[in-house]
């Protein structure tokens, strides 16, 4: 009678330790900027969590165009942060302020979703010079509702005499704190702009001279000088940031692997290795590699394993070779 080989083939198949190495496996950190011709924005699939930055636009300053005395200028636009949760795909209303314009117009406010959930104002225009004297400084924009608040800078105050400087304008808030204000102009001199902020002021006008406008971003406009117009405010923005992970690993499925005892000889069983992903963009191209170990302590090892050539496929059959072998999948 018959019988098979004597020798006999211990196959033992051992449960992988998952070691998930993603074509895309580092978070991705993206920005968007939002302008004035903005009124909406969609969120990424994937995105549930917002960091959004708001600046609001800065005041311009005021002007005088037929009589003696300085105006004011513009104050600067203030400036929100704030972490906000959102749905993906969710559209948002946004509006990203523009700049005053001259005379002394005010600048817009920046909101996103709502005015009430994160705002930051624009600066007030400056006053305008007349015979009747000189024109007063803008206040800055104020910010409401978001995790970090900072104002604006105010505009300088023109100067009242027959020959008129014009004020300096506010600048803008930053992060790093309140905007700073526009100098106030003297009898012989205008008044420089706000320097310390996100979007510097514009100086003020001199004598038959026009104030600069303000810098982005949200800086307030220079006051003029007599017999001359004020600078324009600048317009804010939105900054919205946001991370797009990889594909997310639920739990990896190993199929066939519990031990295989073999006859030599005998076919065996091939080895699958798949991964379910749940959540992030982008397409999921994992890599795989198989490896062996032949004892049980070193069995999901990588330093001590043998690296299988050509096994770079999801599944894998092994070779009937007399031994004990430790496979696994690192994918």
């Amino acid at each position: 009678m018959g019988a098979k080989l004597q020798n006999i083939l211990n196959f033992d198949i051992s449960f992988p330790i998952r070691i998930l190495i993603f074509l895309l496996s580092t978070l991705g950190f993206s920005q968007v900027t939002l302008t004035t011709s903005d009124t909406q924005w969609q969120v990424p699939a994937g995105v549930t969590s917002v960091t959004v930055e708001c600046w609001g636009a800065g005041g311009a300053g005021g002007s005088n165009i037929a009589a003696r005395n300085g105006s004011g200028g513009g104050g600067g636009g203030a400036y929100s942060i704030k972490v906000i949760s959102v749905t993906p795909d969710q559209i948002i209303n946004v509006q990203v302020g523009s700049g005053g314009t001259v005379p002394g117009g005010a600048g817009g406010d920046s909101w996103f979703i709502s005015s009430g959930t994160i705002n930051a104002g624009g600066g007030i225009g400056g006053g305008d010079g007349s015979n009747g004297g000189s024109g007063t400084g803008g206040t800055g924009g104020t910010a409401t509702g978001g995790d970090t608040n900072f104002n604006g800078g105010t505009g300088g105050d023109g100067n009242a005499s027959k020959d008129g400087y014009g004020g300096g304008g506010g600048s803008s808030a930053s992060p790093g704190g309140t905007g700073s204000p526009g100098g106030t102009a003297t009898a012989s001199s205008a008044g420089t702009g706000g320097g310390t902020g996100d979007g510097a002021g514009g100086d003020g006008g001199g004598i038959g001279t026009n104030g600069t406008p303000g810098s982005v971003t949200g800086g307030g406009g220079g006051g003029s000088g007599e017999i001359s117009a004020g600078g324009a405010g600048a317009d804010g923005k939105i900054v919205i940031n946001y991370s797009i992970g990889p594909d997310c690993p639920l739990a990896p499925t190993i199929t066939n692997s519990s031990p295989q005892f073999l006859c030599f000889g005998d076919a065996t069983t091939t080895l699958i290795t798949s991964d379910n992903t749940s959540g992030g963009t982008g397409t999921y191209a994992p890599l795989y590699q198989w490896y062996y170990n032949t004892l049980p302590g070193d069995a999901n090892t990588i330093s001590t394993a043998t690296l299988i050539p050509g096994a770079t496929n999801s599944t894998y059959t092994p070779p009937a070779t007399i031994g004990t072998f430790y496979y696994f999948c690192v994918s």
